[in-house]
């Protein structure tokens, strides 16, 4: 960017919500400043449960990218894996993962996983990358 713009432009679901209700940011904020040059990307993120990725990408927002958390312990909670990654693919969203040891939960589980083979199943998925 030639410093025009802002790398990053950050509202959380709370001030998200607050910043409509107030009239801080107006519909089609987001895409008019893309266009403008002045975003580059627009994605979300969320950490604890698929609902909330399901209803922004329900929405019709041309979303760049959405980060998500993605490791083996996915299969067995409420699956961004099995939920969202199929959505992000329709949609030609990049997917983005983190938290692939489980904020460190995989290693104190006792789960005979090594953080090579955790990082290795987050990056055999279909992802743009891993962080």
């Amino acid at each position: 960017m030639n410093g025009d713009g802002c790398q990053s432009l950050r509202l959380d679901k709370r001030s998200a919500e607050r910043s409509r209700q107030e009239g801080w940011t107006r519909p089609g904020f987001e895409t008019r400043s893309k266009e403008q040059g002045k975003v580059r990307y627009i994605g979300f993120t969320g950490h604890k449960h698929p609902d909330l990725h399901r209803r922004m990408l329900s929405q019709g927002f041309p979303f760049d990218a959405v980060l998500m958390p993605l490791n083996v312990f996915d299969a067995h909670h409420a699956s961004f894996e099995r939920e969202i990654l199929p959505l992000c693919a329709e949609q030609g969203i990049a997917a983005l993962a983190m938290k692939s040891f489980a904020d460190g939960h995989l290693f104190r589980s006792g789960a005979a996983i090594t953080p090579p083979e955790a990082l290795r199943y987050a990056m055999s998925l279909p992802v743009a990358t891993v962080v």
